[in-house]
């Protein structure tokens, strides 16, 4: 069994507020252990954000950052970002233009990176640009600019992991490329695929995770085709689209986040190769070794943020090109050049290299906790709902599952009578209490409420309950878990 401290005594209590999960300087994860914190999280109360030092990065501006920009910013009377590349700086100086045309937004290099300079009007609107592009520099390379070390990429951890990833995943080593984050692939993702169709649009089929979404919105000209259901009624809805107007790329993933549906990747791969369409699949909850799904999609995009790390402390995120579909040459091509102007920081790539070598040896633990939590809950009478693939999805999932009984680590459910239940569940449960997914310590959140919280009318009316609560298994015994999970429901 692998060990972990969070694993023997989770972060759970309400003076565990705002704790980083795990305990590192580098963690991506923090204790929310109320509902009450939630909320106060979500509407920036001070009474929650005053405990709360770190959190998920691209949420929450790391302290490093913060030191690191006041001792270089040049003008104290505006504020920075600082990325590695002139190229992913530039980005950020557009996106924040877009939104403030009269503001000088200004690019400066300094002290081996790039700062983008606005005034605090513009504060809002350049953190969103972080937090959706994904490119922003880590923790750990602003703690080293602030101990003045030396800054590099190491090429062999980088070749290192895509071997790895490409021994997972059984797909050619020279057809992955490896970035700063999850979302920094996806974006990379997309605007090769406008420069390849810039006159299309992009289509989201499932309920997907909401800045996926978001950053759609912001490459489309128009409204972004969505098919939240992923039902019949969506296979019928989207193939009468494609016929009028195709897509510049469909986008799903498989399986979902929250909902773990699962989509027919024949079906939607009918469609892509009729209409000359690349079809994008989120593989993050497979966790590299659970599906073989890569064979019938163009373009694969994997967190290894999550599982692939299992720690909780680094970011990550591939992409891998299908060799064998129509795009191939081009994307290959163009994800080569978006890699190099995407820096990864040689501690961040060596912490994601050692933390894979265990990632079949996690897996197999977590696949077989999971289905035993989800057999316990689905027959509780305190539970209204369970999704989970082998629910929601089996006989698609079996079709691309590798081996039997490989549904992956995430389970959502909702309770009965959700009003009065969640939350007093939640603020009883002692799972570790906090957002992300795929670590070795159990990890649990009202998804919904942190994910579109801002948004939560359309999140049900696309069949998305506002009470979710989304889990992400580790390797405690599953009867522990269960033990957990039953004193919070009585």
């Amino acid at each position: 069994m692998i060990e972990h401290p969070l694993i023997q005594m989770p972060l759970h209590k309400p003076e565990d507020l705002g704790k980083p999960i795990p305990n590192s300087m580098h963690a991506v994860s923090m204790c929310l252990p109320t509902w009450e914190n939630i909320i106060g999280y979500e509407e920036n109360i001070p009474e929650t954000m005053n405990e709360i030092k770190l959190g998920y990065p691209r949420f929450l501006i790391h302290p490093y950052i913060h030191y690191l920009i006041e001792k270089i910013n040049p003008d104290p009377s505006r504020t920075a970002l600082p990325f590695a590349n002139i190229e992913s700086a530039n980005r950020l100086q557009k996106y924040i233009q877009t939104k403030h045309s009269k503001e000088n937004i200004d690019v400066l290099a300094t002290h081996n990176i790039y700062l983008v300079i606005f005034s605090i009007d513009c504060c809002d609107t350049a953190e969103r640009g972080w937090q959706l592009f994904g490119e922003g520099i880590s923790s750990r390379y602003a703690k080293a600019l602030l101990d003045s070390k030396t800054i590099s990429e190491d090429q062999n951890t980088k070749c290192h992991i895509r071997k790895k990833i490409a021994d997972f995943t059984h797909t050619n080593y020279n057809h992955i490329f490896i970035f700063s984050s999850g979302m920094a692939a996806i974006y990379a993702i997309m605007r090769a695929l406008k420069e390849i169709n810039p006159e299309k649009d992009f289509a989201q089929f499932g309920f997907p995770y909401g800045d996926t979404l978001k950053l759609m919105e912001y490459h489309n000209k128009y409204e972004t085709r969505f098919y939240p259901n992923g039902d019949k009624q969506d296979y019928k809805h989207i193939e009468a689209d494609i016929k009028k107007e195709s897509f510049a790329g469909i986008f799903s993933e498989f399986p979902s986040n929250p909902l773990l549906n699962c989509c027919d990747l024949d079906k939607l791969g009918k469609f892509s190769n009729l209409y000359n369409c690349p079809l994008i699949l989120d593989e993050t909850l497979g966790a590299c070794i659970n599906t073989n799904t890569h064979q019938h999609v163009d373009i694969s995009i994997i967190s290894l943020t999550k599982y692939f790390s299992g720690q909780g402390d680094v970011m990550g995120g591939a992409v891998l090109i299908n060799p064998n579909r129509p795009f191939s040459k081009i994307l290959l091509e163009k994800l080569k050049n978006a890699e190099k102007e995407n820096f990864c920081f040689k501690e961040d790539l060596v912490q994601l290299q050692q933390y894979s070598e265990n990632l079949p040896q996690r897996m197999e633990i977590i696949n077989k906790n999971t289905l035993e939590i989800v057999e316990f809950l689905k027959d509780h009478p305190a539970i209204e709902e369970v999704w989970y693939p082998n629910l929601t999805s089996k006989n698609i999932y079996d079709h691309y599952a590798r081996k039997e009984k490989s549904y992956g680590g995430v389970l959502s459910f909702v309770l009965e009578y959700p009003e009065e239940n969640t939350i007093p569940f939640y603020d009883k449960l002692d799972i570790c209490k906090g957002p992300n997914l795929g670590t070795v310590f159990s990890l649990c959140c009202p998804f919904v409420m942190l994910a579109h919280y801002n948004e939560l009318e359309w999140a049900e009316e696309a069949g998305v309950s506002k009470w979710l609560i989304r889990l992400s298994v580790g390797l405690e015994p599953a009867s522990e878990i269960i033990a957990r999970l039953d004193k919070a429901l009585i």
